[in-house]
């Protein structure tokens, strides 16, 4: 292992946030309402809700500079445990 590469990641509130999410099954709502691909998409649009919903509680940004908010996230961690489906 290279110390070197090792990064900095602080998620804050994001974990707690998501786990709430989970808790209320918003998520899976948004799943059953909408219609959609599984091929055509990375995540569902109940998944693609809840990251919204985390952006706009913790430090929110503009939609369309979410990959910024999210660059410097551990989303391999976090998204894995309380998002996918």
């Amino acid at each position: 292992m290279n110390i070197k590469n090792i990064m900095n990641s602080i998620d804050g509130s994001i974990p707690l946030i998501l786990k709430y999410c989970r808790k209320l099954k918003i998520g899976e709502y948004i799943n059953r309402q909408v219609a959609y691909d599984d091929n055509k998409r990375i995540v569902s649009p109940g998944t693609a809700v809840e990251a919204l919903i985390a952006n706009i509680l913790t430090n929110r940004k503009a939609l369309y500079k979410i990959d910024e908010f999210y660059a410097e996230k551990d989303v391999e961690t976090n998204f894995k445990r309380f998002l996918f489906y």
